[in-house]
């Protein structure tokens, strides 16, 4: 009847209002004030985040979207964009704005770091990872216009002094590098962001923008792969300025927590964008998403190690200019200190084997304290308790794995890839950031190669208005990337590949990097015109290529081994004859077998030093180029090697011996060590 269904009616609305109200009342009380997730896509995805339409209400939004308060992102037009605020990232603005480029973009996902002067900020040696500048990197820097303003910044490494399993703390044997034109320059990686930073600042500050904070979660391309949109989360770090602690200031110059904030969300449209962001290779794994031809090489770590950065200062008698290095028997640990300050102040670099019981957070000091004296008392005697305890303490860190990128380093007319991002490498022979100056100075030559004429806010205008590049801008700019690969991907993929070479454990290591160090260091002294020094030795000279390098230690050794073979071969002839005459009677027998016996423990005498477990490649130099690890001097000159050890004895006879030498004139390249791994 009537009043039946008026109550029906009733009673199914205030069910509906009931329903309506509990689900807002749960989709408010679940959400955290002031909380924020953004459901993004991952780096390479083409669908990106469900956006609403202009004038839609809230009622009307997806609801993962009106729980967090979703909120469009903002967007910018930029003619260059380089995503990566490190040394790379830095480098390619400097370079670009000398050639008269503006408005140009750096987008990087850390906050700045302290400034370069400010000697304060950088005491604590062993917050900051330190990088080795060798010839290949000082000459980029020179071209770049940046090395003057870096150099100041930077300790002068001249030699090393290492100290081998086997000898006890007042052994340890010093090389002064004197077949080099330059000295090795040692600065904290964040110290050089801030010295690029300065040379932004004073120089090119009409030019450049560096947007700390902002991290590439996404990039896509057009169809015609001619522009790119990257999308950036923005951090609270980047929002308010902070000191080199970490805490936030305010304009009162009070510290106090800052209040958080959600990220911004902002995609960024740009017709040349630079991948400079190091092993996050967030352009990088975007480009292996779009394209089946292109592919970052992953290679396992089969020899993975963790560290400890370990402050400490030399004591009195000690040189404050060389590279320390000493590791156990057993390879549990390597320690290597390099300087970072001209007054004496070290960091030294603890690597221990990812397993290992100290490798971990909260270790007790005690144990690293009856390690360190068993097994580095040279080093333990400088380090106070509390020093110890820090170190126990501390997290470790990782070393990166070997990663190369291939066929090329660029994407269409738009997008490119250079330093890190491309050729990743362990520290310890410091060739990771020197050749990424390298990567910034060939891609303004392949720049000047092609005629790209310098790109400026009006070169936008048009992707503004019509939404694609000049066609003839985007193949000026195509062809020059194209050159740049072709220059530098084989030389990304050879250091890499013989990087790793030296890295291998085991009996693997023994064949892939021992060997042949012996072989190298054996048949250069011997045949110098003929055969080149080891590999470690022709990478630190920056003329050679990593291609050429690989490619003559392959001649080497093929001719090594036809030599070794052709010997072997006379060998077993002259035998067999000898056996033949030799045999015929008892006499000749027994002197036969003597004879044997004989060479057999001659051979093996010479090949016992260098089946020490933990063997270095200090170590090995030390055997290949000397009797008595270098020690011993004939003539005026050390037998057998360079006259680093003749120079080294010299020295230590001098008045002036510690003194620091002169500046070097011209840079070939070194070995700069890693912040904390043996490099010289």
């Amino acid at each position: 009847d009537g009043g039946g269904m008026h109550v029906r009616f009733v009673a199914a609305a205030v069910l509906l209002c009931a329903c309506l109200l509990s689900r807002d009342v749960a989709g408010f009380s679940g959400r955290r004030a002031g909380s924020f997730v953004l459901r993004r896509p991952a780096v390479g995805s083409r669908t990106p985040p469900p956006r609403a339409a202009a004038g839609a209400s809230a009622s009307m939004l997806p609801p993962q979207l009106r729980t967090y308060n979703y909120k469009p992102p903002e967007r910018r037009v930029h003619p260059t964009v380089i995503v990566g605020g490190g040394p790379a990232g830095l480098a390619t603005a400097i370079m670009l704005a000398r050639r008269g480029w503006r408005d140009i973009h750096v987008y990087d996902r850390l906050p700045p770091p302290p400034a370069a002067d400010d000697a304060a900020a950088w005491t604590d040696s062993a917050r900051f990872y330190l990088l080795g500048l060798g010839g290949r990197g000082q000459n980029a820097l020179r071209a770049l216009g940046a090395w003057e303003e870096v150099s100041h910044y930077c300790t002068a490494v001249v030699g090393r002094r290492d100290w081998s399993p086997e000898a006890d703390e007042a052994e340890g044997v010093e090389r002064i590098f004197t077949d080099r034109t330059y000295s090795t320059q040692v600065i904290a990686r964040d110290r050089l962001v801030g010295a690029l930073l300065n040379v932004l600042r004073k120089e090119h500050a009409d030019a450049v923008a560096v947007h700390h904070g902002f991290e590439c979660t996404d990039v896509e391309w057009t169809e015609a792969e001619d522009v790119a949109t990257v999308t950036f989360a923005q951090h609270d770090h980047n929002l308010i300025p902070r000191q080199a602690s970490g805490a936030p200031v305010f304009e009162d110059g009070d510290a106090r927590p800052a209040r958080r904030r959600r990220p911004e969300t902002l995609e960024v449209t740009t017709p040349f964008l630079v991948g400079a962001d190091g092993t996050a290779r967030s352009i990088a794994r975007g480009i292996e998403v779009e394209s089946d031809d292109f592919e970052v090489v992953r290679y396992k770590d089969d020899n993975p190690r963790v560290y400890k950065t370990v402050p400490l200062r030399v004591p009195e008698g000690w040189r404050g200019d060389i590279n320390y290095s000493a590791r156990t028997k057993d390879g549990r640990i390597n320690f290597d200190a390099l300087p970072s300050s001209r007054d004496g102040d070290y960091c030294g670099v603890l690597l221990l084997k990812r397993g290992d019981p100290l490798a971990r957070a909260n270790t007790e000091p005690a144990d690293l304290r009856a390690l360190l004296d068993e097994s580095l008392p040279q080093f333990s005697r400088l380090l106070s308790d509390e020093v110890v305890a820090q170190v126990a303490a501390k997290p470790p860190s990782r070393l990166p794995a070997f990663r190369f990128a291939r066929p090329r380093l660029h994407h269409g007319s738009s997008t490119l890839l250079l330093g890190d991002a491309v050729h990743t490498v362990k520290p310890y022979f410091g060739l990771g950031a020197n050749s990424a100056f390298e990567d910034v100075v060939v891609l303004g030559e392949a720049l000047d190669g092609a005629a790209v004429g310098a790109r400026t806010a009006a070169s936008v205008a048009g992707l503004r208005e019509r939404g694609r590049a000049d066609k003839q801008d985007a193949a000026q700019l195509r062809k020059a990337l194209v050159a740049f690969s072709r220059k530098r991907a084989p030389e990304a993929a050879a250091l890499v590949r013989m990087s790793r070479g030296l890295d291998r454990p085991g009996a693997l290591g023994f064949v892939t990097f021992i060997l042949p160090l012996i072989l190298d260091g054996v048949f250069h002294a011997k045949f110098p015109k003929l055969f080149q020094p080891n590999t470690i030795a022709l990478l630190q000279k920056e003329y050679w290529t990593f291609t050429a390098v690989a490619k003559r230690k392959r001649a080497d050794r093929a001719a090594q081994v036809a030599i070794l073979g052709a010997g072997l071969a006379a060998m077993v002839c002259a035998v067999q004859a000898c056996l033949r005459v030799a045999l015929a009677t008892s006499v000749g027998r027994a002197v036969l077998a003597a004879v044997c016996a004989a060479a057999f423990l001659a051979a093996a005498r010479k090949a016992m030093p260098f089946l020490v477990p933990g063997l270095s490649p200090g170590d090995v130099l030390a055997k290949t180029q000397g009797p008595g690890a270098g020690g011993a001097v004939a003539g005026g000159r050390a037998r057998g090697g360079s006259n680093e050890d003749f120079l080294m004895t010299q020295r230590m006879s001098q008045a002036g011996y510690g003194e620091e030498p002169a500046p070097a004139t011209a840079p070939v390249t070194s070995q700069p060590p890693p912040s904390g791994a043996a490099g010289q």
